[in-house]
Parts: structure tokens; sequence; C-alpha cells
């Protein structure tokens, strides 16, 4: 009574793009991991890499997260010594003089 399943075509397609725009790319991803590449060599067009310098170079939100992060660090510093031994010490001293004919030596 029910109608049988066909799958539908996937919307992407099934291989990797190529041609000539995409063989140096594929030459340099085989060489390191996705996560050693730097963004300047992943974004090639040069007006994108400018947008991207001038976006990170007047970002607020990420200076405000940067010094969150440099402030956090500096508080777990604070809070870490206690973890350490401390040394501690404490002197005293008393020096007292008796007259002579009040002693009962007679020495002062």
């Amino acid at each position: 009574m029910a109608p049988e399943y066909t799958r539908p075509a996937a919307p992407v397609p099934a291989n990797w793009p190529s041609g000539a725009a995409y063989k140096d790319n594929a030459a340099k991803s085989a060489e390191k991991p996705v996560a050693d590449i730097k963004w300047q060599e992943f974004f090639m067009n040069e007006q994108l890499q400018k947008i991207i310098a001038l976006a990170l170079d007047n970002n607020r939100d990420l200076r405000i997260a940067a010094l969150n992060i440099e402030r956090s660090q500096a508080l777990y510093r604070i809070q870490r010594a206690d973890l350490f031994p401390t040394v501690n010490a404490a002197g005293s001293a008393v020096e007292a003089r008796t007259p002579g004919v009040l002693s009962s030596s007679g020495h002062p």
C-alpha cells in the first residue's frame, strides 16, 4: 500500500572540485594539516585578505575576549599560589638590665 521510497539526489557534488584553480591547494593541503594553515594562505584573494586584516585589527570583541583570557590567566596564577608551601618566620628578643644595688648577686 505504501509507495516505494526513492532517495532524492544530494544537493552537493559527489566529488571534490577539480581543475587548474584547485591543483596548488590540493598539493598544499596534503603537506600540512588544515589547523596549521595560516589564514593568509587559505584566502588567496588580496582584497579579501585586506578586509580580513582590517576586521581583525579593528575587532573590539576580539580585543575584549583576549583581555578576558589574560585576566583569567592572571587570576588563576594568583589562586594557584595557594597550592605551594609557604614559609613564615618570626623573631623576638627581650633585654633587661637590673641595677647592681637591686641585684641579688651584686652585679649588673
